[in-house]
């Protein structure tokens, strides 16, 4: 919730210098996330492409 939080609300700068690579691996984790979310509600996994 915390690292949601600071995306919605650090100003761009702050956002910027982040180490590459985060932005990557913030997409693949909630998309992870969102999977196991879906799975457990019994939904279709969207396709990939």
């Amino acid at each position: 919730m915390l690292a949601a939080r600071a995306l919605a609300t650090a100003p761009l700068s702050r956002l910027a210098a982040l180490p590459p690579g985060t932005a990557h691996a913030w997409r693949a984790a909630t998309r992870a996330l969102a999977a196991v979310e879906m799975e457990r509600l019994g939904l279709p996994r969207p396709r990939s492409g």
